[in-house]
């Protein structure tokens, strides 16, 4: 993600994707995990894992491109390097024994977390 809001800030034109970018991923804000996390502290005392995530599956490609609506850079043309790994074709968490468990879900969006990555990108990294 990091480094996908890099290019698209950047505006790399074409912008170059590793793989085909129909890898799925489950994305999770940051905040929303380290809640999970503390919550799985307090209520769950069992050596068996849990999963912290959203349970929504997105392709890096679906991922690229809402990052590009978010910014206004929508005219960027996506290349793939398929000759670069992609990694497993599907990193997908089953929530059901966290909801169960723990009552947790997470809060934030895909894209109202992105959406606030990249202003903080632009507020903090760009700057320097």
């Amino acid at each position: 993600v990091p480094a996908n809001i890099r290019k698209v800030v950047e505006r790399q034109n074409p912008m170059v994707l590793w793989s085909d970018g129909s890898a799925l991923r489950d994305y999770i804000h940051g905040q929303d995990l380290a809640d999970g996390i503390l919550l799985t502290m307090e209520k769950y005392h069992i050596a068996e894992p849990i999963n912290i995530a959203t349970g929504i599956h997105t392709s890096v490609s679906e991922l690229v491109k809402l990052i590009c609506k978010i910014d206004g850079f929508e005219d960027t043309k996506l290349e793939y390097d398929k000759s670069k790994p992609g990694g497993p074709k599907m990193k997908l968490m089953s929530t059901e024994k966290a909801k169960k468990i723990l009552n947790y879900t997470s809060k934030i969006s895909l894209e109202d977390g992105l959406d606030n990555t990249i202003n903080w990108y632009k507020e903090n990294i760009t700057k320097n």
